[in-house]
């Protein structure tokens, strides 16, 4: 039976982090759900955010592994091959970088990846996976690494290695006759490929030839890449000792194995919960199967039929919530798959939630309205899944009065994520515990007549707010808001301003004002998956990590605003006048010649200083 199990677990992995299956839609109505006054359990005093670290690896890099994670979290910008061509890469307002061009990663070095991996890439557009583990991060970078090496160049590298390196460096770069010991994985860290190529042509030290005269640039890259692979895991054919190159199986009998481990505070693993693996050929689901957790939440599945191209997930359903393994597959050498996972309590309290970001933008493109596309970016700072009695999201999110025609990914909406009540609705899928453990992405309309006051209402507290109007669109104007200048989203140019925080029960207050110039993207042509990257990507860049320059912009900010509130408040109330003079003339209520001359008297009025463009 055809399922769209993978495709289901990729979206709903990179988007939310959550679980594998969707959920049912609840009755129809929107409860409170704001930050509770009193807890059940009371939470850490501290909550547990954990900082990314940057650290050298305490083991060996396992390429296999991070081939599953980079198809996960990697390839849907940078391309299954790495060079830039992932199915969202034309949504990004950066091109995604080429990690299969050799020109780019002979120069890599493999921390500076792992710095990338671990707290992201601005300048590229790019997040940081702090939610991957130390080895899962360094394992992805071993193998992104890899995807510029050529086929057969490990195999010839082996061989010129072990006619001119073995003496001095051992089987398996063991470094047994006083070289350096390549397989220590700390070693390889700071050495990029065009490094270690140019030791290899020039001679390092005394004790080091110059290989340049005796091997040629083809064999000196080869052997380079050989010798960069002995620090990693020898699972893919980057093997520490000389073997024949793996082969994927063709129905092996294997072993998948793993432990249920509950993330929660003095939480323990059910011994009767139920562990459920599923087989999967692209998107097909070909088997499922069932069995019950052992001691200290372990589990075994025997004479698992592993054919080339499958794919393995573990999912465990604790308290109403679904948690879900990595996906994974399996290679001719690999006896068993460890699929850990990890699992938490439920809770219905709402406390630990807060929006790291809210993206919010404006578009023109239906005359008389204003369509409003928002995305949050949640985390949930406790040791527990959110969620109520039949483990469904309880998180409310409120609209402004008068918003109509709400709107989501039809792929989430199809799922029956989102249930619209009474002045909003509710995501009603479960939030785990995490830093960025969930987006929210929707769309609404508001009627607009030249001018408009925006009040969102917010009942979680919003670390940052970041704004985005096409750039000849209306004004904007608020309290404390941030001009940070003109960004590209998608070709369209985005006049982009920020906001500081917001407590929970608050409000986002805007006025809107002026006539639309710009025509915008439309109801018809509004990708949510698509909009959700770019977005984030633009609010990372404008905010940076976290929201460090309010502050020291503060007190600034506020003699600036002292400063100008007078021009702006006048001017503001000149183009007023002048909108209302336009529609006077329109109506046919003015004659040209007084229309003109009292059009052109108030334009001479607005302060000089605080003129734009089109004013």
């Amino acid at each position: 039976m055809r399922t769209r199990v993978l495709s289901l677990l990729l979206l709903v992995l990179v988007l939310t982090g959550c679980s594998l299956a969707g959920v049912e839609t609840p009755a129809p109505a929107l409860p409170t759900a704001r930050p509770s006054e009193t807890l059940a359990s009371p939470p850490p005093t501290e909550p547990p955010v954990v900082l990314p670290s940057l650290a050298p690896p305490v083991e060996q890099p396992d390429p296999h592994a991070g081939s599953g994670i980079f198809a996960e979290k990697c390839a849907p910008c940078h391309g299954l091959d790495g060079l830039g061509d992932g199915p969202q890469a034309a949504n990004l307002p950066n091109p995604a970088a080429r990690l299969g061009d050799p020109a780019v990663a002979r120069r890599a070095r493999p921390s500076t990846w792992y710095e990338m991996v671990t707290v992201g890439n601005l300048e590229r557009f790019m997040p940081g996976f702090a939610s991957l583990s130390d080895g899962e991060r360094w394992s992805v970078v071993a193998y992104s690494l890899g995807l510029s090496v050529p086929q057969g160049a490990l195999e010839r590298g082996e061989a010129t290695y072990r006619e001119f390196c073995l003496e001095c460096h051992g089987l398996g770069g063991k470094g047994t006759g006083g070289g350096p010991d390549f397989s220590e994985p700390a070693f390889m860290t700071e050495s990029s490929l065009e490094e270690l190529f140019a030791a290899i042509g020039k001679g390092a030290g005394q004790k080091m030839p110059a290989f340049a005269g005796s091997l040629s640039e083809d064999e000196r890259w080869s052997v380079a890449s050989y010798v960069r692979a002995l620090a990693y895991k020898p699972s893919t054919g980057e093997q520490a000792e000389p073997s024949p190159a793996p082969e994927e199986t063709t129905g092996s009998l294997k072993r998948i194995v793993g432990q249920v481990v509950n993330g929660t505070l003095g939480g323990v693993v059910p011994p009767s919960l139920e562990v459920t693996l599923l087989v999967l050929d692209n998107e097909d689901q070909v088997e499922s199967r069932t069995t019950m957790v052992g001691q200290e939440g372990s589990f075994v599945f025997e004479d698992v039929e592993a054919e080339a191209g499958r794919l393995f997930a573990v999912t465990v359903r604790h308290e109403g919530v679904d948690y879900t393994s990595q996906v994974a597959h399996l290679l001719e050498e690999d006896d068993e798959l460890d699929l850990p996972v990890r699992i938490y309590d439920a809770t219905q309290e709402t406390v630990t939630i807060r929006a790291d970001r809210l993206h919010i933008l404006f578009d023109f493109a239906v005359p008389d309205r204003i369509q409003v596309i928002e995305l949050w970016v949640l985390s949930n700072l406790g040791d527990r899944a959110i969620a109520d009695e039949d483990g469904k999201g309880i998180l409310g999110m409120m609209l402004p009065e008068g918003a109509s025609d709400v709107r989501f990914d039809e792929d989430l909406a199809a799922e029956g994520r989102f249930a619209i009540g009474d002045g909003g609705f509710v995501d009603t899928q479960p939030l785990l515990p995490g830093q960025g453990a969930s987006q929210v992405v929707f769309s609404f309309d508001l009627p607009y007549d030249r001018k408009l006051e925006f009040v969102q209402p917010v009942n979680i507290p919003v670390e940052a707010v970041v704004l985005f109007m096409p750039e000849k669109g209306p004004s904007l104007k608020a309290d404390g808001l941030q001009d940070m200048g003109v960004q590209q989203l998608s070709g369209r140019s985005l006049s982009t301003s920020a906001l500081g925080a917001i407590a929970a029960d608050g409000e986002i207050r805007l006025a809107i004002a002026g006539r639309p110039q710009a025509v915008g993207t439309g109801t018809s042509t509004i990708s949510f998956s698509n909009l959700a990257i770019g977005l984030a990507a633009l609010g990372l860049a404008v905010l940076g990590v976290g929201v460090w320059w309010f502050q020291p912009l503060r007190r600034w900010q506020v003699k600036r605003t002292e400063r100008a509130s007078a021009s702006v408040d006048e001017r503001d109330r000149l183009l007023q006048v002048i909108a209302d003079l336009d529609d006077e003339f329109e109506a046919g209520n003015l004659k040209a010649a007084e229309y003109r001359e009292r059009r052109d008297d108030l334009k001479r009025r607005i302060p000089s200083s605080m003129k734009r463009p089109n004013d």
